[in-house]
């Protein structure tokens, strides 16, 4: 696939989609308000998401990027889920392989081992099912914060 930079330039790079990506996306999507919340620049993250996890633009409903992440003296990009304020905390989850990302807010995050190309990989099956027991919850902390 190209992505294009900001500053024109055309990268070609090779994307692996994780197996169960869309299937978990199409299930959790038809019971939540998903998005997505990355550490990568918006160029990157809307060429992949645009031509590889949700080309119909049916999953996804909102997305945010680097610029909406607050980056510490470390260098480390920390998700504030403050940001989405279209909900409230305790109706907000957010999968990351890096716990640092959700640190600001633990009860909100969900680990998820990082992804290596293994076409065995089963996270996102176990993921969905996992979410989708959140259903109804009032307060979807409560139950993750005594999972993880």
């Amino acid at each position: 696939m190209s992505i294009r930079t900001r500053e024109g330039d055309t990268i070609k790079c090779e994307v692996h989609l994780r197996p169960f990506a869309r299937e978990c996306l199409t299930q959790v999507s038809s019971m939540f308000h998903v998005g997505v919340f990355t550490a990568s620049s918006k160029e990157y993250a809307d060429a992949i998401i645009d031509q590889v996890i949700d080309p119909a633009g049916t999953l996804l409903k909102f997305r945010l990027y680097r610029e909406h992440c607050f980056q510490t003296a470390d260098g480390i990009y920390m998700k504030d889920l403050r940001v989405i304020t279209s909900h409230g905390l305790h109706e907000v989850l957010l999968v990351d392989n890096s716990v640092h990302s959700f640190g600001l807010q633990l009860t909100n995050g969900i680990p998820i081992v990082p992804y290596f190309d293994d076409p065995a990989d089963q996270e996102l099956v176990h993921l969905s099912s996992y979410v989708l027991s959140l259903a109804g919850q009032a307060d979807l902390r409560t139950k993750n914060a005594s999972t993880f």
